[in-house]
């Protein structure tokens, strides 16, 4: 679930931004993702990464996964 609330003006705590909110079931990603989806350019392929001039150093996960800070 999340809460939107569209009038930052008149909130000057999170409390009463929270009290003058709309609640709404269900994730928001989707909505955010429609709102990125008319934002954006038209989609493209995503690039093969084995195509370009570079070789990996080494397969994946990279030995920095491996390291204890």
């Amino acid at each position: 679930m999340h809460w939107v609330n569209n009038d930052l003006s008149s909130a000057s705590t999170y409390e009463d931004w929270l009290s003058r909110a709309t609640e709404f079931v269900g994730s928001w990603w989707p909505y955010w993702a429609e709102w990125l989806h008319e934002k954006s350019g038209t989609w493209v392929t995503a690039r093969d990464p084995s195509g370009g001039p570079l070789k990996a150093i080494m397969d994946a996960p990279g030995s920095y996964v491996m390291v204890k800070s």
